[in-house]
């Protein structure tokens, strides 16, 4: 983590890193409430530290005033929204 926050002082460096993000998000993967049914233990633990997040996330949305922010928000909201709906029909 501190090579990446050691990027955040240089603002190319900076730009880099936001796209790395960005593109590490974009990636094919499972949303984290369906990694709650797995065997691996790890997984489930980290699953569910990322879905804790979803409530920081929640919080943000009423303090945060950046519009870009508050899109990428709701964007995420939404997906977890969506993937809880999914999981309850699957029940």
């Amino acid at each position: 983590m501190q090579p990446l926050l050691k990027a955040t002082s240089d603002k190319r460096k900076n730009l880099l890193l936001l796209h790395a993000i960005e593109a590490l998000g974009r990636l094919r993967a499972l949303l984290p409430s369906s990694l709650l049914d797995s065997d691996d233990w790890a997984a489930r633990g980290f699953a569910a530290a990322t879905l804790t997040d979803a409530g920081k996330l929640r919080v943000m949305r009423k303090t945060d005033k950046n519009p870009f922010v508050l899109s990428r928000i709701e964007e995420a909201l939404e997906k977890l929204d969506k993937e809880s709906h999914e999981d309850r029909l699957r029940r």
